[in-house]
């Protein structure tokens, strides 16, 4: 693993994404860290967001965008399959 990462990539020995959706820390990812988690870069992440697609309901707080980790178990628990009703 190189030092500016995160963490390892999903094909790195020893990943392991519920490493980092632990209920018990914080109840939010950031936006870079839920991109990782679901195998995608930052920069497509934060593209996809911007065009109000990202795969997972993404929240605002303050100058932050983060991501619930209840919100980002259910999506990779569905393989990548459910479904998050638009935001109004």
């Amino acid at each position: 693993m190189k030092s500016d990462e995160l963490f390892p990539s999903p094909d790195e020995e020893g990943w392991d994404h519920m490493r980092y959706i632990d209920m018990g820390k914080c109840a939010t990812v950031s936006l870079p860290v839920a991109a990782r988690i679901i195998g995608v870069s930052r920069g497509t992440a934060w593209d996809l967001n911007r065009r109000g697609i990202f795969p997972i309901p993404v929240i605002p707080v303050g100058t932050k965008l983060v991501v619930s980790k209840v919100h980002l178990k259910r999506f990779l628990d569905s393989g990548g399959q459910d479904e998050f009703p638009l935001a109004s």
